[in-house]
């Protein structure tokens, strides 16, 4: 049996929100590696500066250095939240049966 208008309808909305999932996903995941690459840049040039013994550079490269680690702890402790929040709806669901 072939399927029908409204199966076509649906399977089609289905996989237009897998889709927008999907794309929100990649954009977290972009955002994400952003963020740790800036972090690691500039940790790398903390590095440098503290190599060359400049005290403008090392205070400027560690300014930075102390913003970059902030957003990624600030972005980790919202994943941390998150999960959390998904793990009690989970046990209330499952407490539920």
């Amino acid at each position: 049996m072939a399927p029908t208008f409204f199966a076509k309808l649906r399977a089609r909305c289905e996989k237009r929100e897998l889709e927008k999932a999907r794309q929100e996903g990649s954009e977290a995941r972009r955002k994400h590696n952003e963020v740790v690459a800036c972090a690691e840049w500039a940790a790398a040039a903390l590095a440098v500066a503290e190599k060359t013994g400049d005290p403008v550079l090392i205070q400027k490269c560690c300014q930075i250095a102390v913003a970059a680690n902030f957003e990624l702890n600030e972005m980790n402790r919202n994943a941390i939240t998150e999960i959390a929040g998904v793990m009690d709806f989970v046990k209330s669901q499952s407490t539920e049966k």
